[in-house]
Order: C-alpha cells, then sequence, then structure tokens
C-alpha cells in the first residue's frame, strides 16, 4: 500500500470525520442529560457503552494490524 493509496482512505476520512461527530455528539449529550433527574446514573452508563464501543473498535483495527502483518 501507500500512504496515499486506498488502503488508508478509511482512516484518513475518520480522522477528519471523527472531530466533528465528536463536537456533535458532546453538544447532544450534555443536552440530553440536561433534562434527566438521573443524569449521573444515564451518563455513568454512557461512558460504559462508550468505553465498550472503543475497545471493540480497537480490537478491529488490531485484527486489521495483525491481517495485513501475516
Amino acid at each position: 500500500y501507500t500512504p496515499e493509496g486506498p488502503a488508508v482512505e478509511y482512516f484518513e476520512l475518520h480522522r477528519r470525520l471523527d472531530v466533528e461527530h465528536s463536537r456533535e455528539a458532546a453538544a447532544l449529550i450534555a443536552e440530553l442529560l440536561a433534562e434527566r433527574p438521573d443524569r449521573e446514573l444515564v451518563a455513568e452508563r454512557m461512558l460504559a457503552a462508550g468505553a465498550a464501543a472503543l475497545h471493540a473498535n480497537w480490537e478491529l483495527l488490531s485484527g486489521v494490524e495483525a491481517a495485513a502483518a501475516g
């Protein structure tokens, strides 16, 4: 592969879009939590779900790396 080739297009795209999406998500989460009397509990659950999603994505990328090396 080359740094400009299709093998890295996914990562290049998400490098840019993830910044924008994280800002949008933060604003939405803040708005939704402001309306909840149980916002601390909900925030803890959201953080746990986010951590699980990030871990799963990390595992996915580890699999991609392993497949490329193998």
